[in-house]
C-alpha cells in the first residue's frame, strides 16, 4: 500500500470489510463508476476488519490494479466502529464518505449526497430496500423511532452505512 500524500484528494471513502470476498470486485466497478460521474480526486480506503475469507487477497489484488484503492487491515475483528475510526485516521479527503461493503447501497448515490450536503457537516442515505432479515429490519425501525424522539431528530436510517461528511464534522467525533 503506497499513499503519497503530497497529493490533494476531495473524497475519501472508508469502507469497512468483513467477509466480503463474493462482493469486493463488484463493489469496485461501482464505485469506480459512479466516482467517474462525480468531479474531483479520490481515494478508496478497505478497512479489512479481520476477515476469515478471501477478502484480504482480493482487496490487495484490487489495491495492485488501481492506486486510488487503499487497504488498512486487522489481525482480528474489531468491529466496525474500529474500521470507521482507523479510516477517518487515514482519510486525506476534505469529504469523507462511508459505505459497507455487502452492497446493499449504491455508490452511484454518493452523488445525490454530495448535493444535499452545502451547508451541512454531514448527510445520512437510507436503505430504500434492505437485504436484512425481518427481525432486524424491526429492530432498526424501533431503535431509529427511540433515537429520534429522544434526541428530536429526524434520520430516517440511522443505521445507513452511505453517509458524506464534511472532515472538520469526522474530526470532532470522540
Amino acid at each position: 500500500m503506497s499513499i503519497n500524500y503530497g497529493s490533494p484528494v476531495k473524497y475519501s471513502l472508508v469502507i469497512p470489510v468483513y467477509n466480503e470476498e463474493d462482493n469486493l470486485l463488484a463493489l469496485r466497478d461501482n464505485i469506480l463508476s459512479a466516482m467517474d460521474r462525480i468531479s474531483g480526486s479520490f481515494e478508496v480506503i478497505f478497512v479489512d476488519d479481520g476477515s476469515t475469507d478471501r477478502s484480504r487477497l482480493i482487496i490487495k489484488h484490487i489495491c495492485t490494479e488501481d492506486s486510488h484503492f487503499h487497504l488498512i487491515f486487522f489481525d482480528r475483528n474489531y468491529g466496525q466502529t474500529s474500521a470507521f475510526d482507523a479510516g477517518f485516521k487515514m482519510a486525506k479527503g476534505d469529504i469523507i464518505i462511508t459505505m459497507d461493503a455487502d452492497l446493499q447501497v449504491d455508490a452511484h448515490d454518493i452523488r445525490l449526497l454530495l448535493e444535499q450536503l452545502g451547508e451541512y457537516d454531514a448527510v445520512v442515505g437510507y436503505r430504500k430496500v434492505r437485504a436484512d432479515n425481518f427481525i432486524k429490519r424491526i429492530s432498526s425501525r424501533v431503535g431509529n423511532a427511540v433515537r429520534n424522539r429522544v434526541i428530536d431528530e429526524n434520520i430516517r436510517d440511522v443505521g445507513c452505512p452511505l453517509k458524506a461528511m464534511k472532515r472538520e464534522a469526522v474530526l470532532r467525533i470522540k
